[in-house]
């Protein structure tokens, strides 16, 4: 599911004129990841509360607030090159490793459709 040039979600299903979607913030979603400005690659996933988790994240990776991240087509889901969100909070001294936030390109209500894109990259 795409707003224009940026990713909301994906189709699980579809059943007539009516599909059931996943969005990226959704609890369980995720998304093959890179940081434009560190060529890194990550994994970003659904918090269930509006914003993504990076996953993958190491220490002494070179990630900072304000980077912007892009869809990396590694997934198989999702095509490669297209905004997923822009880096909000980074810890790299988390409890658990380095922590970052992402926060979303695109919000379903930000257009009056969305576009159903069929098959892979």
């Amino acid at each position: 599911l795409l707003t224009p040039r940026r990713i909301v979600g994906r189709t699980l299903n579809c059943t007539g004129d009516q599909c059931r979607a996943q969005l990226l913030t959704d609890a369980g979603a995720g998304i093959g990841v890179i940081d434009v400005r560190s060529h890194l690659l990550f994994v970003a996933t659904g918090t269930g509360a509006g914003t993504l988790n990076l996953r993958g994240v190491g220490p002494g990776d070179d990630v900072r607030v304000g980077d912007p991240i892009l869809s990396n087509g590694l997934d198989g889901l999702y095509p490669r090159g297209l905004p997923v969100g822009t880096v909000s909070r980074y810890n790299p001294g988390g409890a658990a490793g380095p922590e970052g936030e992402v926060r979303p390109a695109a919000d379903p209500g930000d257009g009056f459709d969305l576009l159903v894109v069929e098959g892979g990259t």
